[in-house]
């Protein structure tokens, strides 16, 4: 993880109240190790530290992705359309459904923003995982769709 990414996050702290969605802390759909609440800018997210996925209620993925107080470089911006068009075609065969680190329900595949080829697993009544690097794709993939960039 680069250090622009360390900055973006924050550790709630020992005395912090994160205002979790439930009394225990969600499980990692990947690693089933315990995640910790933590700050990623201004979002309350969930973060495994083993495999470094995230989960976060769907409202929040869309303020991260809309919000450019640390905008990500013209580079990133270029590599996530890049992305974009390599890996979509590839998204339903990556793997099977993962289950939700709340209800452990299976959770949907589907692609953030239809055409980014960023795939997130949805539970409809909890929200967001994305693997490793997603997240800061995502955010660079808006950014650069604001910019007025588009995929070739």
């Amino acid at each position: 993880m680069s250090s622009r990414t360390n900055a973006r996050f924050q550790d709630f702290g020992a005395n912090a109240d994160p205002a979790p969605m439930s009394t225990t802390e969600p499980q990692c759909p990947v690693c089933t190790v315990d995640m910790a609440p933590t700050f990623y800018e201004t979002a309350m997210i969930y973060s495994c530290p083993d495999c470094r996925g995230t989960f976060m209620p769907l409202d929040q993925l869309q303020a991260i992705t809309n919000n450019e107080t640390q905008p990500r470089s013209r580079d990133e911006h270029l590599e996530a359309l890049d992305r974009a068009s390599e890996k979509l075609p590839l998204l339903d065969h990556i793997r099977a459904p993962i289950p939700c680190p709340w209800c452990d329900e299976p959770m949907e595949r589907s692609v953030f923003d239809d055409s980014s080829g960023i795939g997130i697993d949805q539970c409809a009544a909890h929200g967001v995982w994305l693997d490793p690097g997603e997240l800061e794709r995502a955010e660079a993939w808006r950014e650069a769709l604001r910019s007025g960039l588009s995929a070739q």
